[in-house]
């Protein structure tokens, strides 16, 4: 399954890109450029967030979690699931 394996190199890529981009919002330092676009919802989301950078940090940190668990994700090899890589069974729970 080599196309499988080229598919997860791209995504590992392009989570590492990602990556960068939330730790520096994370760490202020990158700002949005208020003065080229001040229409579209993106640019007026980024505004406000440069208006509150608590929320922008935390907001990152989130999103350095999800690319932390896809990457994980990424990382098992093939065939192997979340639910295999744990040695305890799965407890069911009847919730009716």
């Amino acid at each position: 399954m080599a196309g499988h394996d080229s598919l997860a190199k791209e995504a590992s890529a392009l989570l590492e890109v990602i990556a960068a981009k939330l730790e520096q919002r994370a760490a202020g330092e990158q700002s949005h450029d208020r003065e080229r676009c001040t229409g579209c919802p993106v640019c007026i989301a980024l505004t406000y967030l440069d208006d509150h950078r608590d929320v922008a940090a935390q907001l990152a940190q989130g999103g350095l979690l999800i690319v932390g668990a896809l990457r994980q994700y990424l990382e098992q090899p093939a065939g192997r699931s979340a639910t295999a890589a744990t040695s305890e069974p799965v407890q069911r729970i009847d919730i009716s």
